[in-house]
């Protein structure tokens, strides 16, 4: 291995590779609808980068006490020649394990300050913080349900042209206000997704000659853009099972 190779593996054996605030916020965190849920999702993922620190900290306090020892124990002639060996090699594997936990500890903790300084914006102080997840809690949970079930709804007919049955279900479950809301919500943005995809298709079909000559890692071939397009267009031609939605009664 060469100078450059090596400066390479060193750089990604010791550089963390944290979660942007960017991936933090749109993939875990707004994973949960509304607010109320994304906090205590913020404080679940808070808790989980903290619990890490604290275990890596004590692993590496270990990992220096463990590297101090051996390292004194190999200054002295009392060891037989087999013995010396053994030793050296857990001493190496000390070294290697302090370098991972060192690690995964920067790792935690920068994921932890991207939950803590988003927390903070988004929500004030611990007392507003303390005030918000303490109150109302009931009206907050319904609240919560009805969105994400209508949500789940939603993308049930983007994707598949009515709600699946397990999602049905569970809307039926709830009281008669909250499935009304839920369906009437689901159509509503269901509605809103297909009318700007097919703004978006519009506009792609109307602009691919630009659209493909400056998008790095799309498909080049004006010529396979094209049988996509067709492609596309027969089967908009074939009969489907019309989507619900716009209003259109489940």
């Amino acid at each position: 291995m060469n100078e450059f190779d090596q400066k390479l593996v060193d750089y990604a054996m010791d550089t963390p590779e944290s979660y942007s605030a960017y991936q933090m916020q749109n993939f875990v965190i707004n994973t949960q609808v509304g607010d109320f849920k994304q906090l205590k999702q913020y404080f679940l993922e808070i808790n989980t980068r903290e619990q890490a620190r604290m275990v890596l900290e004590l692993a590496l306090a270990t990992n220096e006490a463990d590297i101090e020892n051996k390292e004194e124990i190999l200054k002295t002639d009392e060891l037989t020649k087999y013995a010396r060996k053994i030793l050296d090699l857990e001493l190496q594997r000390d070294i290697y394990d302090l370098r991972v936990n060192t690690k995964k500890f920067k790792q935690a903790t920068l994921e932890l300050h991207v939950l803590l300084d988003s927390v903070k914006e988004r929500f004030g102080t611990i007392e507003d913080v303390q005030q918000y997840l303490e109150t109302n809690n009931e009206e907050k949970e319904r609240h919560y349900w009805v969105s994400r079930m209508s949500r789940q709804a939603a993308i049930d007919i983007v994707t598949e042209g009515n709600i699946n049955k397990g999602n049905l279900d569970a809307i039926i479950g709830m009281p008669e206000e909250d499935q009304v809301i839920a369906l009437t919500s689901a159509l509503q943005f269901s509605g809103k997704v297909n009318n700007a995809m097919k703004k978006i298709q519009d506009y792609v079909n109307e602009n691919k000659d630009q659209l493909i000559d400056n998008q790095q890692g799309l498909t080049h071939s004006i010529d396979v853009c094209q049988l996509l397009l067709e492609t596309e267009t027969e089967q908009d031609s074939q009969p489907t099972n019309q989507s619900k939605v716009d209003g259109t009664s489940i």
